[in-house]
């Protein structure tokens, strides 16, 4: 299953929403260990000390883009920007 999985993300561009949080730091690193590059969008990191932070997760992702989900324009300007 790893292999296939490795197969699967390799190469590819993945958005990792909440990457600054406990469960989205694991996505990003296991993510970008089969190969991805991973854009990470997030508010802000929410809590101290962080696994984001002590996992240096910053310099292993490909982008590191903190905005509010919430915000749809801003997310859609996002997403076309990325699109090109």
């Amino acid at each position: 299953m790893p292999e296939q999985l490795q197969k699967t993300f390799f190469g590819s561009k993945v958005l990792v929403t909440g990457h600054t949080g406990f469960k989205g730091s694991w996505l990003s690193i296991w993510l970008t260990n089969m190969g991805a590059k991973v854009t990470g969008l997030s508010i802000d990191v929410p809590t101290e000390p962080s696994h984001f932070l002590s996992g240096h997760i910053p310099e292993l992702i490909s982008n590191d883009i903190r905005l509010d989900i919430r915000d749809a324009m801003a997310i859609k300007s996002l997403l076309k920007k990325k699109q090109k």
